[in-house]
């Protein structure tokens, strides 16, 4: 059980981090994208590093495409974590994440 609410939590600090928050969005905007187009889009920083750790954690899913890495939203992972999270935000802040 710890291991799992372990995970859990490195999942959602995951989520947080300004970095990969701003890769979601920008994956959220585009659809999908290439390796080429989000080093192109963040260029500082370690944007691989931040890639492998949203495809572990399942956030991120990865094809690809002629040797080409790319990337999409894993929509269904992240509806999962919000569904699952949403009580604790109502009881804990008063704020409710689901409409």
């Amino acid at each position: 059980m710890e291991k799992k609410l372990q995970r859990a939590i490195d999942f959602l600090e995951l989520l947080q981090l300004q970095r990969t928050s701003a890769i979601l969005e920008y994956l959220q905007w585009q659809g999908e994208a290439d390796y080429s187009a989000l080093l192109i889009q963040f260029p500082k920083g370690n944007i691989q590093r931040d890639l492998e750790r949203l495809v572990e954690s399942s956030i991120l899913l990865k094809t690809e495409v002629y040797y080409q890495p790319v990337y999409r939203i894993n929509r269904e992972k992240l509806e999962r974590v919000f569904r699952a999270t949403a009580p604790v935000f109502k009881v804990s802040v008063g704020i409710d994440v689901v409409d």
